[in-house]
């Protein structure tokens, strides 16, 4: 398969019927409501299933609480993976604001933005390869 195929699949498959791309679009938008955003995980997830299992078009909107139910497992699985990148984030935060003075003034400078800028850039290196390892799962 070459790149040309795959970009072509990848703006075909969604193009295949608007009113599930509008359907999914709306919910998305609505997902400031909590409950849409896993409807909206859930159907992602049946997507990928769907994938996998060879089918050129998109899944139906159908068996909503199988979805809700789909999205909320996908949702305690990125969380399980995301569990030891926040770790390391909220440490390298709590550990650089101990480095603060009861006046409000940073005693160290350079290991404050060291500890800070460190751990939170670690935290998000692994944050992006646990979640590459998580999508291709």
């Amino acid at each position: 398969m070459d790149i040309g195929e795959i970009v072509n699949d990848a703006i075909r498959y969604p193009s295949s019927d608007w009113k599930k791309v509008i359907i999914l679009g709306v919910l998305m938008i609505a997902s400031v409501v909590i409950i849409p955003i896993f409807l909206v995980m859930g159907y992602g997830f049946r997507a990928l299933k769907a994938s996998i299992a060879g089918f050129d078009e998109l899944p139906e909107f159908d068996e909503w609480g199988e979805m809700f139910v789909d999205g909320l497992k996908v949702f305690v699985v990125q969380i399980a993976y995301m569990i030891v990148p926040l770790i390391i984030i909220f440490a390298g935060t709590f550990g650089s604001l101990a480095m603060i003075s009861p006046t409000g003034a940073i005693t160290d400078p350079t290991a404050f933005t060291g500890l800070l800028g460190g751990t939170v850039i670690i935290g998000v290196i692994l944050a992006i390869i646990l979640g590459l390892i998580e999508t291709s799962q």
